[in-house]
């Protein structure tokens, strides 16, 4: 698992303890951050020697919360980038009216960090980076209205998807999020312009999100909730998504916040089969690159 924070910064617990031991702190203030695994080069016999790659690996997770449960996002952004890998799952959020916190952790079951994937590397900034292996707990403090992408990548013959195309689900919603309306928009589109699609609760009854799957070229948000539904900012249907999930397993709730293929296609096959419609113009924003594995001779920690 690899990760990029456009803006980020370590929690004081991680910087507090920086300083216990004496430790050189990352530049203050929200940086750019790198997190990847970190692999010897061939020219680091100590570092290779700690390495074994018949040894069990080390697991990794993340878990995202709110910065502060007091203040509630006003929009969360969950987008599939464009430069996605073939064999990883991407995905890249952006809460809008909050911070989050980001925990990355690792687990070793074994205790000997020998295995792969037990050893990390982070950059902060241009000239900050720290080398740690073994049972980790890691959290970041995300920027509100900021961006980062998770490449979930998995180890040879460990693919926990299936097939090439397989979804994942790389949360576990508890307790389920509810939202007053999901809606389709462009990556960094003008919030001006109305959605391709949206769907907003009625009764004063949140949508409650049961389930996100991200696959090789799609996102897929299963919700539960009575739903008026528009297309470009014009009244379509309403609708019970329960009955309509029992009636349509495959695209229930399948509302790809930020993926335009998929949209063209649901709409296709849902809201207005046969006709034609053209292709989404690719975003403008400069695509960020999957950070590299981490190759270093001389690591600091």
């Amino acid at each position: 698992m690899a990760v990029h924070f456009d803006s980020a910064r370590l929690s004081e617990k991680h910087l507090d303890d920086l300083r216990r031991q004496n430790k050189k702190l990352p530049p203050e203030g929200f940086q750019a951050i790198d997190y990847s695994t970190y692999v010897p080069g061939k020219d680091s016999p100590k570092q290779l020697e700690m390495l074994d790659e018949n040894a069990k690996p080390c697991g990794a997770s993340i878990d995202i919360a709110l910065a502060n449960n007091k203040n509630l996002p006003s929009e969360l952004h969950l987008f599939q980038p464009e430069d996605r890998g073939a064999t990883d799952r991407t995905l890249e959020i952006r809460a809008v009216g909050a911070d989050l916190v980001v925990q990355l952790s690792i687990t070793d079951t074994t205790g000997t960090r020998r295995g792969p994937g037990c050893r990390k590397n982070i950059s902060v900034g241009d000239d900050w980076d720290m080398l740690f292996a073994g049972e980790t707990q890691l959290q970041i403090i995300v920027a509100d209205g900021s961006h980062f992408r998770v490449w979930f990548s998995p180890l040879p013959n460990q693919t926990p998807w299936s097939g090439e195309n397989g979804p994942f689900e790389p949360f576990r919603l508890t307790p389920p999020p509810g939202a007053v309306a999901i809606r389709k928009i462009k990556h960094d589109g003008p919030v001006t312009t109305p959605p391709a699609f949206k769907a907003s609760s009625i009764k004063g009854t949140p949508l409650s999100l049961r389930q996100l799957t991200v696959g090789a070229h799609d996102l897929q948000l299963r919700f539960a909730g009575q739903a008026m539904v528009e297309e470009h900012g014009n009244a379509a249907v309403t609708f019970d998504l329960v009955k309509f999930a029992e009636s349509n397993r495959l695209l229930a709730g399948t509302l790809a916040l930020l993926d335009a293929a998929l949209l063209e296609g649901l709409r296709r096959a849902v809201l207005s089969p046969g006709r034609a419609e053209p292709k989404p113009r690719k975003p403008k924003r400069r695509a960020r690159k999957k950070p590299k594995t981490t190759k270093s001779d001389h690591p600091t920690s």
